[in-house]
């Protein structure tokens, strides 16, 4: 049986408070599956699998590479704008971590990962806030992927 939930509140950051380029913190795991030809003479155990998961021990290039060419695939086909920048130019890992979701009758494993990234400072506002609002990698419907701007302490 489902549980139901009440939104009490919705906040929208105000755009004054923010610092571009913004920094993030992953509020959710970031999903990224690579397919497995990207992971040719990087990695050795692919199983059977047509994509991985990323996890730690692969390449970082790998995840970067993924999660910016999903962002921009999400936000061409919001907006109609192709964009041909380097997205990000911080990466820094925090940690993996591994959840499982319900899938009809099944419980399915999700291998994820928590991040701080920096936007690099050629990304339009409107991206990094699209980015904010719709989440980063795969799976977000579900909940994956959600940050929020690191705000620095002004002295």
């Amino acid at each position: 049986m489902g549980s139901l939930f009440e939104l009490v509140k919705v906040v929208k950051i105000p755009q004054k408070n923010l610092d571009f380029p913004i920094r993030v913190i992953t509020q959710s795991p970031i999903v990224i599956r690579i397919p497995i030809e990207k992971y040719q003479n990087k990695i050795t155990n692919t199983s059977p699998y047509k994509s991985l998961f990323w996890r730690s021990g692969h390449p970082v290039e790998l995840f970067v590479e993924a999660l910016e060419a999903n962002l921009k695939k999400k936000y061409s086909e919001f907006t109609g704008n192709e964009l041909e920048i380097r997205i990000f130019e911080g990466f820094d890992f925090q940690k993996q971590v591994s959840t499982k979701i319900d899938v009809g009758r099944l419980k399915v494993p999700i291998i994820g990962s928590l991040w701080k990234l920096d936007f690099s400072s050629e990304v339009p506002i409107e991206l990094q806030l699209f980015a904010m609002d719709c989440g980063l990698g795969e799976r977000n419907s579900i909940g994956f992927g959600f940050v929020n701007p690191i705000f620095q302490k002004k002295h």
